[in-house]
């Protein structure tokens, strides 16, 4: 069932029956979204075949299922209402666009944009409106557009230079990087000693970065961090201890300074992801 909630009292409002396919996974932001116009809610399904199904919430009903062979997770454009794209396994974005009444009017798969094997994408993105930021296993930011018909690599550029390299330093985690909502600061949970399969381990260190200089600014202790997220207002920080369950709040600083505001010891059962509302 897809349930729909008041989001200021949380008030249960209705409910829509969903096909038994939904993908049974972590809770990833790329597994049910909204579109960008707020009509369609759209839940990954796995079956292991991969499909998107498509909820018109002005009707409250599913109207279309679009298969998604190869590719996975639901990344929504802003400026176009009813367009979505995904990452594939052959290291390419596909992008799906939906008429008005849920059905697919344009699909577009553009060329490859990460080796797949080589080095693969986290799936975890950070979205500021068309704009999106995806981080490789060995540290590589990749700035891509997905406003249009076909999605757009605006940058790409490593993390971690010659000598963090040597010392095996990598990104790590469920939500490994986070960016703040002017897009300026970025903060990417890291551990070093990395290899293959390393890409889910906690953080030794929070490594934060200037993205308009394109520099590393400051550097933390990682806290075990695996999540990372900003609030709304860009003033706090907020971390999951993937080793302790703990979650940490800072307050951010110019330069990524770290100011301590709270923490809470147990923040949740196996707590993997972080989502700030404030």
């Amino acid at each position: 069932m897809l349930e729909v909630h008041d989001t200021e009292s949380l008030a249960f409002k209705y409910e829509i029956a969903l096909p038994a396919k939904r993908a049974q996974a972590l809770n990833y932001r790329g597994l049910v979204r909204a579109s960008g116009n707020g009509r369609f809610v759209l839940v990954q399904n796995a079956t292991p075949a991969t499909s998107i199904t498509v909820v018109d919430l002005q009707q409250r009903k599913v109207v279309s299922e679009v298969p998604t062979p190869g590719c996975w997770g639901i990344l929504p454009a802003a400026s176009h209402g009813s367009r979505f794209s995904m990452l594939c396994g052959d290291g390419k974005l596909a992008t799906v666009t939906l008429d008005d009444s849920g059905q697919v009017s344009d699909r577009q798969i553009g060329e490859a944009v990460f080796d797949a094997d080589a080095d693969p994408w986290f799936h975890h993105a950070e979205q500021l409106g068309d704009r999106y930021w995806f981080v490789s296993f060995k540290g590589v930011l990749t700035e891509v557009d997905l406003g249009g018909a076909v999605a757009v690599v605006k940058s790409a550029r490593p993390l971690v230079g010659a000598a963090g390299q040597r010392a095996g330093w990598r990104p790590g985690g469920y939500q490994p990087f986070a960016i703040d909502p002017s897009g300026r600061w970025l903060v990417v949970a890291m551990h070093d000693k990395g290899s293959e399969g390393s890409h889910k381990r906690p953080a030794r260190r929070l490594w934060m970065f200037d993205m308009a200089a394109g520099t590393r600014v400051a550097s933390a202790p990682g806290q075990g961090s695996v999540s990372l997220t900003f609030s709304r207002s860009g003033q706090r920080l907020q971390a999951l201890d993937g080793e302790k369950g703990a979650l940490h709040v800072w307050r951010w600083g110019e330069r990524g300074k770290l100011t301590p505001i709270s923490s809470v010891a147990r923040a949740g059962e196996a707590a993997i992801h972080l989502e700030s509302h404030d």
